[in-house]
């Protein structure tokens, strides 16, 4: 994959593709499904709030925490950093605003 890696990152990255996802009716490792193709984008979001609700209101993190997707079509899903940073594709980034 990338030769720019650690041993110790490589070893990270191909456990991290032979995990298991199941996509209705079939079940592949994340490795297979991006070895399938289609992969249209990435993105990378940034959350300054939690993601599930407190009461009335979202409680603020107090750091803000990255989530990282791969796209097929409209299905996206959440892969680790060292697996989004090893797949080629057009890559957007977003971040929550603050509302104040």
């Amino acid at each position: 994959m990338n030769k720019s890696l650690t041993a110790a990152n490589q070893a990270r990255l191909e456990k991290a593709l032979s995990k298991l996802y199941r996509f209705d009716p079939i079940v592949l490792s994340l490795g297979q499904w991006i070895e399938a193709g289609g992969i249209t984008r990435k993105s990378k979001h940034v959350r300054r709030t939690a993601s599930k609700k407190r009461g009335l209101e979202y409680k603020t993190l107090l750091e803000e925490k990255t989530e990282y997707t791969l796209w097929k079509g409209d299905y996206g899903l959440d892969v680790p950093k060292l697996v989004y940073d090893s797949v080629e594709a057009p890559e957007s980034i977003t971040s929550e605003q603050y509302s104040e």
